[in-house]
């Protein structure tokens, strides 16, 4: 038995409904950096910033024993092929971060050095949000607001993205 839960890091946006794209079938699914085209491919690179699971949880978190001082995201590089997926018949599938995002839309406007253009979004919210959205206050995860939020709701700022 167990839980099911969708756990997303609190710097993620949301630009499109994911449930859509959720494969019923699948135990464990998350986000990829480097999407190879198919949800089965083991060679797609995964993102831990957003998560659907259902059973591997208490593996992928033990393995980290296995593989002390890597990134959680690293040790679930080195768990996707171990012998213990594959005995409990995990069926592990892999989002593609494009249906949520198009990197198209900003690729002109960050430097061609960058690889994740998703990285940067939240920069160029003006350009990839709907134009019947005309304002949007976006503060990062590890901000602490100490007075009322709506004083940044209030001042005009015309044209101006801040």
């Amino acid at each position: 038995m167990g839980y099911n839960f969708v756990f997303t890091d609190a710097d993620i946006m949301w630009f499109r409904d994911p449930f859509p794209r959720f494969h019923h079938d699948a135990d464990f699914q998350i986000a990829c950096d480097h999407f190879m085209g198919s949800s089965y491919d083991l060679e797609n690179i995964p993102n831990g910033g957003f998560n659907f699971i259902n059973r591997v949880l208490k593996f992928w978190y033990s393995s980290q024993e296995v593989y002390p001082g890597y990134h959680d995201q690293d040790v679930l590089n080195f768990i996707k092929v171990d012998p213990f997926i594959i005995d409990i018949g995990l069926e592990m599938r892999f989002l593609d971060t494009n249906y949520y995002f198009d990197p198209n839309i900003v690729r002109n406007l960050i430097s061609t050095s960058v690889k994740q253009l998703l990285t940067y979004a939240r920069n160029y919210l003006a350009d990839l949000l709907e134009t019947c959205i005309n304002r949007v206050i976006y503060l990062d995860s590890d901000l602490v607001v100490v007075d009322d939020i709506s004083k940044l709701w209030s001042p005009s700022l015309g044209s101006r993205t801040i």
